[in-house]
């Protein structure tokens, strides 16, 4: 279960909203992570194999920003 963003002040998206929101496939999603060390580490909400993984969106906005920066 996701906490309750307004409470904590974070806004959690699912894998599905960051592979949409960085214009990659969930597959490219998986080898971003392993490739660059720069981008935002999930989080588990739950145990086990199956467990979804759930960025901060935050913590995405700002690799995003960083990436545009990179580009000047």
């Amino acid at each position: 279960m996701i906490p309750d963003s307004d409470q904590l002040g974070i806004v959690f998206l699912p894998t599905s909203k960051v592979a949409e929101k960085v214009g990659r496939t969930r597959q490219a999603l998986y080898t971003l992570r392993q490739s660059d060390p720069t981008f935002p580490k999930p989080i588990t909400m739950t145990e086990g194999r199956q467990a979804r993984l759930y960025w901060v969106k935050q913590e995405v906005d700002s690799w995003q920003d960083q990436q545009m920066a990179r580009r000047h």
